[in-house]
């Protein structure tokens, strides 16, 4: 069957809003569906045009708009099917020519065809009108999209001083991506820099998200972690897992004497 024409994608749509993905029905447990698998890896694609990079497995991996790193373990506990069936509907996709499945570092990236027509601008502004899954105006929700983040700020008071002080992130919607890079970055912590994860206040997926956008270089997150873990008085001087690796970002630890305070709310 040939791949269809962007143009044909244009003739109507049912646009949904990406909170429908974040909402209790779409997380029911359940056993997926061949198509609702197939809209599980459109929402779970990358949407922002810049490319992202993380730590999986031990190795730096990267992907760009329209492309997921996936697992046949991941997506097996995800649908609720076996591991040959999983592969057998990425085959089948691949054959139908709606993916391609590409092995890089180790780690399968995959690459949704024709990603944009499913992404048009035209649909970002779209959203549900059921008022159990969209609870905030279409303009908050556009620029949320068109942004390309899925931690997108409530415009309220409370949230206006989380995001002067970098505390207390609040992040609204996580792909089923963003809880899989944030499983494997604790995993990581747990076995190269378990110190870190004793602290007081360890990482929430908010604060990762957040350290992702404000620490790129995810070498330097790496080892900025492993200093943390070998700095002894760590436990003892430090609280917030999130604010102590800002701080740390901003200075020089490289020298012999380390000298660390009290944990400080940095804006890199």
């Amino acid at each position: 069957m040939p791949p269809k024409k962007s143009s044909e994608y244009n003739k109507g749509y049912i646009p949904i809003n990406r909170k429908f993905f974040d909402h209790l029905f779409w997380k029911e447990k359940r056993t997926f569906s061949k198509s609702e698998a197939w809209l599980d890896l459109i929402a779970g694609a990358r949407f922002e045009e810049s490319q992202a990079t993380e730590l999986i497995g031990g190795r730096l991996v990267s992907w760009t708009k329209g492309q997921l790193p996936v697992s046949l373990r991941y997506l097996s506990e995800r649908w609720m099917w076996s591991k040959s069936k999983v592969d057998g509907f990425l085959k089948l996709l691949e054959g139908e020519r709606m993916v391609i499945r590409k092995e890089v570092n180790g780690q399968t990236i995959l690459t949704l065809c024709n990603y944009s027509a499913y992404n048009q601008k035209g649909q970002q502004k779209g959203h549900l009108t059921n008022s159990d899954l969209e609870d905030s105006d279409e303009q908050r929700d556009s620029k949320k999209e068109i942004d390309g983040t899925a931690t997108g700020q409530r415009q309220d008071k409370t949230n206006k001083v989380n995001k002067e002080k970098d505390v207390g992130i609040n992040a609204n919607t996580h792909t089923p991506i963003d809880e899989s890079m944030f499983k494997a970055f604790t995993g990581w912590i747990q076995n190269h820099a378990v110190n870190v994860s004793k602290m007081k206040e360890p990482f929430t997926i908010d604060q990762y998200l957040q350290l992702r956008k404000k620490i790129p270089d995810r070498g330097k997150v790496q080892d900025l972690l492993l200093k943390m873990h070998n700095w002894q008085p760590l436990l003892k001087k430090n609280n917030s897992a999130y604010l102590t690796i800002l701080n740390w970002s901003k200075n020089d630890f490289n020298n012999s004497t380390l000298k660390a305070g009290k944990d400080k709310t940095v804006v890199l």
